[in-house]
């Protein structure tokens, strides 16, 4: 995504988008250099504190780990998951040498959120990120020793890749949002009330999603 990017589907729900306008992943999920178990992903810039966005309208619920500098973000309303789930999201961010959130504070879609660095645990400038399903439940430790977000998921089935240049994607799956993105489920028929201007009275729209 771009700074100051939004976008939402036909029914006016945020849809969640790599917060970069570049995707260079360093370390994937279950990475054998500190993220063995987790759904955690390390991602780089063209250069040093590089920024990234706001991937939906967000708060800041919590400081989790200040050594790394972590702050957890959760989505001010239901959101549209690439996988088609429609639920909160919850996500966390890491090394940022000079966060700019804070516990409390509120950020639209496209806002300027957090830029890569090297504060805590790291062997250079990056970000650490990590999605998860539904409001914030903090945090679940793994065999390895590894931390991630309770119900996390797979950033690429929670981010579209909208303009998002793509350096190394590991191969994962991503896809952009057009519109008629797949729910995942069978074809279902949704229906829409539009209120007409000239009687006010609600017309129902059968629309097929396929």
């Amino acid at each position: 995504m771009k700074a100051h990017q939004k976008l939402k589907n036909a029914t006016g729900i945020e849809v969640i988008l790599f917060p970069c306008d570049i995707l260079n992943i360093t370390q994937g999920e279950n990475g054998q250099w500190s993220h063995q178990q987790t759904l955690n992903i390390d991602y780089v810039g063209t250069y040093s504190r590089y920024p990234s966005y706001a991937p939906i309208s967000c708060k800041c619920v919590d400081i989790w780990d200040r050594y790394d500098n972590n702050r957890v973000f959760q989505s001010l309303n239901k959101v549209l998951f690439a996988d088609g789930t429609i639920d909160y999201l919850t996500f966390s961010c890491m090394h940022d040498d000079s966060p700019i959130a804070n516990v409390g504070d509120i950020f639209k879609q496209g806002d300027l959120l957090f830029h890569t660095g090297l504060h805590g645990n790291v062997t250079g400038d990056h970000s650490h990120i990590n999605f998860a399903k539904g409001t914030y439940k903090g945090y679940q430790q793994h065999p390895s020793g590894q931390w991630d977000l309770i119900n996390s998921t797979n950033i690429y089935k929670a981010c579209f890749i909208n303009d998002t240049r793509i350096i190394n994607d590991l191969g994962y799956p991503f896809k952009k949002y057009d519109g008629t993105t797949s729910t995942g489920i069978t074809p279902l028929l949704m229906y829409a009330c539009i209120e007409r201007e000239e009687n006010k009275k609600c017309q129902r729209i059968m629309q097929i999603i396929k």
